[in-house]
């Protein structure tokens, strides 16, 4: 008789023994599928051991709903002394049970001299001046082997918790090195549990002598359904490097680079020459497959924020940040950037549930006058 593999993992319909039935495929750790006609049916009373197990499933979802909020990585380079600098920027939704989030930073040899606390600074800004500092965490390399040169032998891998911020929440956050830290790639994610914000896991342990009530029910439908709306699941995130080959540095910044435009015609920010949408212009292909609900026909709810600014001394805005699909279509735009650094949102927009192209532009809404980009990020989020 077959392994039936337990946690749901799948088997041929054909490898089942007269008593074994197949379950739907599932990873091998994930929680194994309830069987609906075993518990509800036509003339059955509710059944107690179904209640436990929707509770469960409610609990598996919230725990195991940590999403990725944040991630970029480049070719660490050993040349040195490395600048002080904002490295990256990128904007994100805390989801509704989040507790706290989880950052990862790869950091290699500060190749040089000197060097005694080498760190990379995660800072969380709850405004989008970035203006007010709800917390910030250190990703210590500490001192370097002087003289080492490069080499992936010395690379450090520091992960720490950032803690102090609330759920269903937008949040700005920023990368910042010193005392010559070199990052190369980072990750966080955001760690979510219903005991924080939701008085406690949802009960296991109803008995036939239980009653199940209405509330038993609810409770489950509150928390799949705030999972899915305020989830808050990044969809992408694009940033300027300061080791890039990015150009235009903006000097109202200290040790920051941007990229800028003068033009009234949207170009492609990644080669900064395509002006139409093709195949070949780089962009991100994006798989939104599914991830409507049901009752969501227009497309899957998303917000797109950029940071930027305007050229000083103009009195309206002169950036223009744009999303469009492969037919050239815009999906979302910001606008209305001032004459200061800072993130602008282009409210709620449905990006439609298909698999496509997309390419985002930007340009100068103001012929002559400069706009300066630093990041764009795009997650998923129903107002």
């Amino acid at each position: 008789m077959p392994d039936l593999n337990q946690y749901g993992a799948s088997i041929n319909a054909s490898d089942a023994g007269t008593r074994q039935v197949p379950s739907n495929p599932q990873p091998a750790a994930s929680m194994a599928p309830i069987q609906v006609r075993k518990y509800v049916r036509n003339g059955k009373a509710p059944s107690a051991e179904l209640a436990n197990l929707l509770n469960a499933s409610a609990n598996y979802a919230a725990l195991y709903r940590s999403k990725e909020i944040f991630r970029a990585s480049q070719v660490p380079s050993g040349n040195g002394p490395i600048p002080s600098v904002t490295k990256w920027r990128f904007a994100f939704h805390t989801g509704p049970y989040s507790h706290g989030l989880l950052g990862l930073a790869g950091m290699f040899n500060p190749y040089t001299s000197g060097v005694h606390q080498s760190k990379a600074t995660l800072k969380i800004y709850s405004d989008a001046a970035e203006s007010t500092l709800v917390t910030s965490v250190d990703y210590i390399y500490g001192p370097g082997s002087f003289g080492g040169g490069f080499g992936w032998r010395q690379n450090r891998y520091p992960m720490e918790w950032v803690t102090g911020l609330s759920p269903d929440t937008d949040y700005y956050g920023r990368w910042d090195t010193s005392d010559s830290a070199g990052i190369f790639c980072a990750c966080i994610w955001d760690m979510q549990s219903v005991t924080e914000h939701n008085s406690g896991y949802l009960t296991q342990s109803l008995t036939s002598h239980s009653p199940v009530l209405s509330i038993d029910r609810a409770n489950v439908a509150t928390v799949l359904k705030s999972l899915w709306k305020r989830g808050g699941s990044k969809v992408l995130n694009w940033m300027v490097d300061p080791g890039s080959h990015s150009t235009g540095s903006d000097a109202t910044e200290t040790n920051s680079v941007s990229i800028t435009t003068t033009s009234t015609t949207l170009t492609n920010i990644l080669d900064r020459t395509s002006t139409t949408i093709s195949a070949s212009t780089p962009g991100w292909t994006l798989d939104m497959r599914m991830k409507d609900r049901r009752s969501q026909s227009s497309g899957v709810p998303c917000v797109m924020k950029a940071f930027g600014r305007g050229s000083a001394g103009i009195p309206s805005s002169d950036l223009n940040v744009v999303l469009k699909n492969s037919a050239g279509t815009t999906i979302a735009t910001c606008n209305g950037f001032g004459v200061t650094n800072g993130w602008v949102s282009s409210g709620q927009f449905n990006l439609p549930a298909t698999l496509d192209k997309y390419d985002i532009q930007f340009s100068s809404s103001i012929a002559a006058m400069r706009g300066y980009l630093y990041a764009v990020s795009i997650y998923e989020y129903e107002a």
